[in-house]
């Protein structure tokens, strides 16, 4: 499949701005096998897992989350078996019994990451694989305003306006794939691979469209209600992207706003 296929699943369930990001992320974390007991560490609303898995039956044990307002979306998704209002520190799971665990955009959320990494390798079985995505140190560079701002000279300004980000999305933990691998072989896992995702293209155009999630966004925590673009106005906007998309695909960047990162345990 193609980013693009990722893109059009995306925006079925979610608003434009969130879905070209989403998009390439699952397109990623879809080329790794996964097997099953599986387990979702901050499943949210459930949009990710299913796009990953194409909302087949079933596919996701578990997802656990402390976001009662998201797992109430999340529910309702058949690609989850189960899903558990649990704080990712401390899971309600025996030791040993995952074969696969991962993780989207949430862990750079949890101050005491290393519980969670402690808490993984607890409850995954040996030989099992750790995947997940997290924001990089890079990620500034790829916020349109930032670039900006940093082009014509106003470096203060971009940095508060980076602290006041980090500080609104409670990015705790935007660090260098180094200080993730020692954190994960202090854990008991050995780093398999890893790779950088995400576009300057795909994130200023992201940006750019942000303005018209914020209506979405108080709506659905109000109403417990997803507000999204109309379908045939998404569907367009999203085919004149594809091609941005899929000339993307063979490339392998030095760097990026996302890290998808693989461990074994």
């Amino acid at each position: 499949m193609k980013k693009s296929d990722y893109l059009l699943r995306y925006i079925k369930l979610a608003p434009l701005q969130i879905a070209l990001v989403r998009a390439e992320e699952a397109y990623f974390m879809a080329e790794t096998k996964m097997y099953k007991p599986i387990l979702d560490i901050g499943c949210s609303d459930g949009i990710f897992g299913e796009v990953l898995f194409n909302n087949r039956k079933g596919a996701i044990n578990f997802g656990v989350d402390i976001d009662k307002v998201a797992l109430k979306f999340c529910q309702k998704r058949r690609v989850y078996r189960k899903v558990l209002f649990t704080d990712a520190r401390k899971l309600p799971f025996p030791s040993d019994f995952f074969k696969t665990v991962m993780s989207n955009q949430s862990l750079e959320h949890i101050k005491e990451i290393e519980s969670v990494l402690k808490e993984v390798s607890r409850v995954i079985k040996r030989g099992g694989k750790f995947i997940f995505l997290v924001p990089t140190i890079y990620l500034d560079d790829y916020w349109l305003t930032s670039a900006v701002f940093n082009k014509i000279g106003l470096n203060s300004i971009a940095k508060n306006m980076h602290n006041i980000r980090n500080k609104f999305f409670r990015h705790h933990n935007l660090w260098p794939l180094r200080r993730w691998k020692n954190l994960l072989e202090n854990n008991g896992f050995e780093l398999k691979s890893y790779r950088y995702v995400g576009t300057k293209r795909v994130y200023f155009i992201s940006e750019l469209l942000w303005p018209a999630r914020i209506p979405s966004l108080i709506i659905s925590r109000i109403f417990h209600k997803n507000i999204l673009f109309p379908r045939k106005f998404s569907i367009f906007f999203a085919n004149k992207l594809t091609k941005v998309l899929n000339n993307e695909e063979d490339i392998v960047p030095v760097k990026g706003p996302t890290m998808l990162i693989i461990a074994q345990k």
